[in-house]
């Protein structure tokens, strides 16, 4: 009895769809990193921009109900706007606001970088799901959240 070789495949590797993919990778895990800086940094951020307790408390706050009321408006963004214009856009925001925040501006100053920062993830958010629809590495991933949606016109057997 001989083995049957198995088939090799001619088909090379694009190169171009991996990076693009790291990329989104590296973008959507540093979304939060900025708004949350008092995770590793609490008593150093406190210190340097003279903040109390119920200021850094306040500060996300107004972060995260800015955020949980836009995410409306990012679904909006994400069915009438490219993914290549709203990541980008998002990126872009967030680097801005990032330097603006390293001057160390005031208390009310900051109550508006951090919305604006609530609304920056808003930008990218769409453009990450949209992007799992463009690049085939991603949609790998996508299992977890087919699981966890509720069926779409089919009975349930049992």
């Amino acid at each position: 009895m001989s083995a049957i070789a198995p088939e090799k495949t001619t088909k090379s590797i694009d190169w171009s769809k991996w990076i693009r993919f790291a990329l989104l990778v590296m973008a959507g895990g540093t979304i939060y990193k900025l708004s949350n800086l008092k995770d590793a940094f609490y008593v150093p951020m406190q210190e340097a921009m003279g903040l109390s307790h119920t200021e850094i408390g306040t500060l996300l706050s107004v972060n995260s109900i800015v955020a949980t009321a836009l995410f409306v408006v990012g679904g909006y963004l994400a069915d009438r706007f490219s993914t290549r214009v709203l990541i980008p856009l998002g990126l872009v925001g967030c680097g801005a606001l990032g330097l603006f925040l390293s001057t160390f501006p005031g208390f009310n100053t900051l109550l508006v970088v951090f919305a604006l920062l609530a609304a920056r993830c808003v930008l990218r958010l769409p453009g990450l799901a949209g992007a799992a629809e463009e690049h085939p590495p991603a949609r790998w991933f996508q299992g977890a959240g087919a699981a966890l949606r509720p069926a779409r016109g089919r009975a349930r057997r049992r």
